[in-house]
């Protein structure tokens, strides 16, 4: 379940439940930040607007390219701008340095993988 989220609950709840919990640093109450913050995420085409994003930039390679996710390199790399309001979370654990953030209305670009 914690893969994919939507299959348990669809957006509107989530979003809910985030709104009510308020806005979390490793599962406790912090200071949302507040300037926009610079995110990637490495998946397939299909999945390219899901919540999970890193600020490491090589992370989200490792997921595009499959060695993070241990899949087949069928991914691409995404890069986002997230304004403080679409923060969700922030946890720092596993090293992937991630926010779990609300992608309505975001640009979200595909860009090119520095590695294969």
């Amino acid at each position: 379940m914690a893969e994919y989220p939507d299959a348990a609950l669809d957006r509107p709840a989530w979003r809910w439940l985030f709104a009510s919990a308020g806005f979390t640093a490793n599962g406790r109450p912090a200071q949302r930040p507040e300037r926009p913050v610079e995110l990637w995420r490495g998946s397939v085409p299909e999945r390219r607007a899901d919540w999970s994003w890193s600020i490491l930039r090589i992370v989200a390679e490792g997921y595009a390219t499959g060695t993070g996710a241990r899949r087949p390199t069928t991914g691409r790399l995404y890069r986002t701008v997230a304004p403080p309001a679409s923060l969700f979370a922030h946890n720092t654990g596993r090293g992937e340095d991630e926010y779990v953030l609300d992608t309505d209305g975001l640009t979200i670009t595909e860009v090119p993988l520095t590695r294969a």
